[in-house]
């Protein structure tokens, strides 16, 4: 199964463009009750995709107002890579989500949600020993 299948698609994302501040993130949060929202800029009419902004990063700078400033790279995934591989990247990146980029451009997000989901359905592999991707 690839991320492509299981992931949230960019349709369905909220994000906020550079340049912007602090307070279009917190409107995110505070609306929709996200914990981070992936930032993108536009360059030469294409979207690309640049990093995040969570709830911590808000926390950890509180004087800080331009948007640039407060996101943090993370790592990514591409639509077609293995969504087992995705999961171990979130266990060992102690990450809940993954953006999704490909060609620069912001396609989707995969969550620890999205993964559990693709579980229930039975659409990855439940034999998968689960000390490969677990952390105490």
């Amino acid at each position: 199964m690839n991320v492509s299948d299981a992931m949230t698609p960019r349709a369905d994302l909220v994000v906020v463009e550079i340049p912007g501040s602090r307070n279009d993130v917190l409107e995110y949060i505070q609306e929709h009750g996200f914990s981070s929202v992936p930032v993108v800029k536009d360059v030469d009419g294409d979207e690309v995709y640049r990093g995040l902004v969570s709830r911590d990063d808000l926390i950890d700078q509180p004087d800080e107002d331009q948007l640039a400033l407060l996101m943090r790279e993370v790592p990514t995934v591409a639509a077609d890579d293995d969504i087992i591989n995705a999961a171990e990247t979130m266990v060992a990146e102690e990450s809940r989500r993954l953006p999704v980029v490909d060609d620069d451009a912001l396609v989707g997000i995969l969550t620890v949600t999205d993964v559990v989901r693709a579980i229930a359905r039975g659409e990855i592999d439940g034999e998968t020993a689960v000390d490969g991707l677990a952390t105490r």
